[in-house]
């Protein structure tokens, strides 16, 4: 890990909207981040009907005065609010305004999605049967509670809609100019701890909740910890699993694009006593909010400045770079020279977000940088 020389206070956190799919399992994510950042939430599915806001849901259905709906939900926006919201409770029309207004105000946006559709289609089923739902389903449950067959072709109808409804905000977010980011229960709560916190780490960076190194990692080790709600056994005993998992084999799951960055690395006139300095370790293209790997040669004369450190600087933010692994080409290369024998660095786990940009410089012990490398999103 990068040794912290200056970093910035606590990221500010920014309004976010959570887009996603009933039955999830992204309840105890999404109230963690909530509770994470200073700004308000409202209550979760706010314009589901019944809910906070579910009487403009209702005066839509009724008028379908786009105008109103529009002037109402851009008026919510305007508070900086956390929502979660479920794309298939409510008609399209509020979730494109609701979209529409959030993107205009500046929101980030993050969707919640299962790659494996049929857990998430029984614990659809589990919660209608049983009248219950959340995070104490698992307590509310009789274990002599016992659940109807699947209605095969119910199911898998809605989860065509759902599924149509949640790729179609995507589309539209990105066709906006907007870069979602998007997160499946998969990639948190079915694979080992180290790679979920590796992968909910940038997301927090990107929402503006970021505070530190350890502190993020011991909160993304949390939220990992309380990922299921442990109903998944009763599930087995539900006549027609077997049903529905054929035919989810013909059913489109969501896909959500992904965001590929191009990085172009500029190289800066060098200080004459810098006699080689390259970067050759870095994907050619990569995932925008998702961490990467970086390394490469510095190879610097006996004339250089004292005590030089190598930096980068990243959405403000100024880390060190480990400099001065072994580098026996380096060594050959340059046999007077002892610092090339050690000339390699590397840095891990960096995150690129849009409009970042990373520079990659030498620092003497006065404070003085010396540019070396500066790294952009190439332009499309």
């Amino acid at each position: 890990m990068n040794d912290i020389i200056n970093n910035n206070p606590a990221t500010k956190a920014l309004p976010f909207v959570i887009w996603t799919l009933q039955r999830t399992g992204g309840t105890n994510l999404t109230q963690r981040l909530v509770d994470r950042s200073d700004l308000t939430c409202v209550q979760h599915e706010p314009f589901n009907p019944g809910r906070l806001y579910g009487h403009i849901t209702e005066q839509w259905i009724a008028s379908h005065d786009e105008s109103a709906l529009v002037k109402e939900i851009q008026e919510i926006a305007a508070q900086r609010v956390l929502i979660k919201h479920c794309v298939e409770i409510v008609p399209w029309t509020v979730s494109c305004a609701l979209a529409n207004a959030t993107v205009s105000l500046g929101y980030q946006h993050l969707f919640l999605y299962r790659k494996n559709a049929r857990d998430r289609l029984l614990s659809l089923h589990f919660a209608r049967e049983t009248g219950v739902w959340g995070p104490n389903m698992k307590q509310g449950v009789d274990e002599n509670t016992e659940v109807q067959a699947i209605a095969v072709d119910k199911l898998i109808a809605h989860e065509h809609k759902s599924i149509g409804l949640l790729q179609r905000v995507w589309q539209h977010l990105v066709s906006q100019g907007v870069r979602p980011l998007a997160l499946s229960y998969e990639e948190l709560y079915r694979v080992n701890p180290e790679q979920a916190v590796e992968t909910l780490l940038p997301v927090l960076k990107a929402l503006g909740l970021s505070k530190n190194e350890n502190n993020d990692s011991s909160f993304a080790m949390e939220v990992i910890g309380k990922g299921d709600q442990g109903t998944r056994d009763k599930y087995q005993s539900i006549p027609g699993i077997s049903e529905l998992e054929s035919a989810l084999q013909h059913t489109l799951c969501f896909d959500p694009v992904i965001n590929e960055v191009v990085l172009n690395i500029k190289a800066e006139i060098l200080p004459k006593w810098v006699l080689k300095a390259q970067i050759d370790t870095m994907p050619h293209s990569l995932i925008a909010g998702q961490s990467f790997d970086l390394g490469g040669l510095v190879v610097v004369n006996t004339d250089a400045p004292q005590k030089l450190t190598l930096c980068l600087e990243n959405n403000g933010n100024e880390s060190a770079i480990d400099w001065g692994k072994p580098s026996p080409k380096m060594a050959k290369l340059y046999p007077e020279n002892p610092q090339a024998a050690k000339a390699r660095f590397k840095t891990d786990k960096l995150c690129f977000a849009e409009n970042d940009k990373i520079t990659i410089y030498l620092k003497d012990d006065s404070g003085k940088r010396y540019i070396l490398f500066t790294l952009a999103e190439l332009p499309r």
